[in-house]
């Protein structure tokens, strides 16, 4: 994650050059060969603007090793004072901990007082898109539960297949992963 001076960065002379950043900070610790993990997707800064909460993606693995995308999302809980020093410049040094999202594919992030609401994008082991939401305790990091959007067929330009709810791993959703949208029991279908 990059921390950007937005005065300098807003200034011509710095278009187009690394002088705007402050601090870059690592939102997982590197493998012990040296390799560099986590997929930053989103981040979001508590109440208190002390924490940033920062969604990876695939959480602290190699996406070229693990079959590039379908890995369980994390959370990293990075310190901000941490992250904007100038001495902790591409460490680990503002990650605190690692929160499991309870799913595949993070990518969305909500805070509620007591909880993250999670969206995930893909499902285990597979790019076609999820259809979960997951509730994750802020305090202790512990699933609290999770919503599986419906899955259904309508007659559009195309015919979305129909796909049973829940869907039990490793068997995920047909590609492409047709979701009900809207009021009613016919919905619409788009595609991931």
């Amino acid at each position: 994650m990059y921390a950007i001076d937005l005065q300098k960065a807003l200034r011509p002379e710095n278009d187009g050059t690394p002088n705007a950043i402050v601090s870059r900070s690592k939102t997982a610790l590197d493998r012990l060969d040296g390799k560099l993990l986590g997929d930053p997707a989103n981040i979001v800064i508590s109440e208190d603007r002390k924490t940033a909460f920062v969604v990876n993606h695939h959480g602290a693995v190699d996406n070229d090793e693990f079959l590039q995308h379908g890995g369980r999302g994390g959370i990293a809980v990075m310190n901000v004072k941490k992250m904007i020093d100038r001495k902790n410049d591409n460490t680990a040094a503002a990650l605190e901990r690692h929160i499991d999202t309870g799913h595949f594919g993070a990518v969305g992030l909500a805070l509620l007082p007591d909880m993250f609401i999670v969206g995930n994008a893909e499902s285990h082991l597979t790019e076609d898109g999820g259809n979960r939401i997951t509730f994750v305790d802020r305090r202790t990091g512990s699933l609290r539960g999770e919503v599986e959007q419906a899955l259904g067929s309508v007659t559009l330009p195309f015919t979305c297949p129909a796909f049973p709810v829940p869907f039990v791993s490793p068997n995920g959703p047909p590609s492409p992963v047709p979701f009900r949208e809207g009021g009613g029991s016919a919905g619409a279908c788009r595609h991931q």
